[in-house]
C-alpha cells in the first residue's frame, strides 16, 4: 500500500511506498535481541572480566607489591584493558548490528523473475533519515526511460531526477562514490526531501564476471542520469518514509545499548580518576599512568559512540512514528 505525505521542500504531496515485511522478517520481529543474548553475554563477560581484573588485581598490585617493578604492573594493566576493550568493541558491533539490520530472508530469485529488465543490478538498499537507518531491503535497480526503479523483497519504488538533490549539492564523499571510475560497491543518493538518503550496496559476487560488468555498466548509466537528467512522464513513487517494523525495538531492549554505553563511560572515567598522576611518579609508573589514561579516553569514546548512536536512532524513529500516527498514515 502506498501513502502520501507532504513534501515540504517542493510544496506538493508526493506518494511514497510502504514496507511489506517478508514472512521471514515478520517471524523475526522482536526476537533478534533475544536470539543474540549469548553473543552479548560473551562480550559482556570479557568486559566485566577485564574491569574486575583491573580494579581487584592489576591496580592493587601496582600500588603495593609492584611499585618497584613497573614492567609487571604494566603488563597486568595491559591485559586487563585489552580484555575490557575487546568486550567493549564487540558490544559496539553487536548493538550496531541489532540496531540497523534486518534479517530479510530468502526469495530474491522470485523477485528477479518479476523484474522486466534483464540487466538490472542486484543490490542491498538502506533508507536513511538524518543519518539513521529507517529500513532496508534487497532487490534490483535499473534505469528505464529517465526513471530509476527499485523492486525488492519488501518494497518497490521509482524515482525521477527531480526526486533527488542536484549532485552539486551532495557532500563530497557521496559525489566521489557516485563516480563510476571509483572502485566501490557503495553509492549514496541524496533525496530532495530534507535529510533523506538511499544507500545502495551492490551485490557483486567475486567470481561472477557478468554481474560485475552489469554493475559497472549500471554505475556509468546512473552517473550520466544524475549529471544530465532525462525527463520522465511517470509519476514518482518515493521510498518508504516510515520505519520498518523490525527496527522498532520495544521494552527494555530499546534502551539496552544506551545503558551499556553509559556504564562503560562511567567505569572508564572512574579508571582515569583513580590512576595516580603527577610529576612525583617514577618513570615506570608514569608510563603506566599514561597507558591507562590513553586507554580510558579510548574506552570513553567507544561508550559515547554506543550510547549516542542508539539514543539518536530511538529519537529519530520515534519522531517518524509519531508523524505517521498524526497524519493517519500507517504501514
Amino acid at each position: 500500500m502506498a501513502g502520501g505525505l507532504l513534501d515540504e521542500a517542493a510544496g506538493i504531496e508526493r506518494p511514497a511506498a510502504s514496507w511489506r515485511p517478508t514472512p521471514h522478517a515478520s517471524e523475526r520481529m522482536g526476537t533478534a535481541y533475544t536470539e543474540a543474548v549469548w553473543q552479548r553475554a560473551i562480550a559482556w563477560f570479557f568486559w566485566v572480566s577485564g574491569m574486575t581484573y583491573l580494579f581487584l588485581i592489576a591496580r592493587p598490585t601496582a600500588l603495593s607489591g609492584y611499585a618497584g617493578a613497573p614492567e609487571a604492573a604494566m603488563m597486568a594493566h595491559i591485559k586487563a584493558l585489552m580484555m575490557a576493550g575487546a568486550g567493549q568493541v564487540a558490544l559496539l558491533l553487536l548493538y550496531g548490528r541489532l540496531r540497523d539490520n534486518i534479517d530479510i530472508g530468502p526469495g530474491i530469485v522470485r523477485v528477479q523473475a518479476r523484474v522486466p529488465d534483464p540487466h538490472a543490478c542486484r543490490c542491498r538498499l538502506r533508507v536513511l533519515k538524518d543519518g539513521v537507518v529507517t529500513g532496508m531491503d534487497e532487490g534490483f535497480l535499473w534505469l528505464d526511460d529517465g526513471t530509476l526503479y527499485f523492486k525488492g523483497l519488501q518494497t518497490a519504488f521509482r524515482l525521477n531526477p527531480d526526486d533527488l538533490l542536484p549532485v552539486s549539492k551532495w557532500n563530497k564523499n557521496d559525489r566521489i562514490l557516485a563516480d563510476p571510475t571509483i572502485a566501490t560497491d557503495l553509492t549514496r543518493l541524496a533525496l530532495a526531501e530534507p535529510g533523506r538518503q538511499l544507500e545502495v550496496h551492490y551485490v557483486e559476487p567475486f567470481d561472477d564476471h557478468e554481474a560485475r560488468r552489469r554493475i559497472s555498466d549500471f554505475r556509468r548509466a546512473l552517473h550520466a542520469w544524475l549529471r544530465e537528467p532525462v525527463p520522465s512522464s511517470l509519476e514518482s513513487l518515493l521510498p518508504p518514509r516510515g520505519v520498518h517494523p523490525s527496527l522498532l525495538a520495544v521494552g527494555l531492549f530499546r534502551y539496552e545499548a544506551v545503558f551499556a554505553g553509559g556504564l562503560m563511560i562511567a567505569t572508564s572515567i572512574v579508571t582515569f580518576l583513580i590512576t595516580p598522576q603527577g610529576p612525583s611518579l617514577n618513570p615506570g609508573m608514569a608510563a603506566l599512568s599514561a597507558i591507562v589514561d590513553i586507554a580510558s579516553v579510548v574506552l570513553v569514546a567507544i561508550g559515547i559512540k554506543l550510547a549516542w548512536s542508539q539514543w539518536r536512532a530511538n529519537v529519530v524513529r520515534s519522531r517518524i512514528a509519531q508523524q505517521e500516527a498524526q497524519s493517519g498514515f500507517f504501514l
